[in-house]
């Protein structure tokens, strides 16, 4: 906001939200790649207005979590293991795979939202340290991305 002389401030940020501050923070929804028209419009005591208005451009980033421990044991709770995405990935185009100490596949799958619960052949896996593999693209850029990381099975 440059605007002088004014004493009311409208905001409108395009996204059907809108303030009343000198200088207000905005937080968009992390939807990536879409163009906001914000507009200011500055009013005087005497009623006199001035408006202007830029596109600002929120460009998708790529936000994911894999964690680091889970257990598959008889109760509910963090029974299962997967990465979790928030935004910036292509999911036809995902791929992830488990694999213990020796380099064996314990688990795969395509689908991002497929969980592994800790079974191979219909075993439950002893506790222990394992290794993942995740390979996707980026959804803005088609950039392929690979990550390697551990996970540890407790019972």
């Amino acid at each position: 906001n440059e605007s002088e002389f004014a004493s009311t401030y409208e905001w409108d940020f395009g996204d059907g939200t809108t303030g009343s501050e000198f200088e207000p923070s905005h937080a968009y929804p992390p939807l990536g790649n879409i163009d906001y028209n914000v507009q200011l419009t500055a009013i005087t005591d005497k009623g006199c207005t001035d408006t202007t208005s830029k596109i600002v451009i929120i460009d998708e980033v790529v936000q994911y979590y894999i964690p680091n421990t889970f257990t598959p044991d008889a109760d509910s709770y963090n029974a299962t293991f997967r990465p979790y995405f928030m935004t910036g990935f292509y999911p036809q185009d995902f791929h992830f795979v488990i694999y213990n100490r020796y380099g064996e596949v314990l688990w795969e799958s395509y689908d991002p939202n497929a969980v592994w619960d800790g079974t191979y052949a219909g075993t439950l896996v002893q506790d222990g340290v394992y290794i993942w593999n995740l390979t996707f693209k980026e959804n803005q850029t088609d950039k392929k991305r690979e990550d390697f990381g551990h996970i540890t099975v407790l019972k």
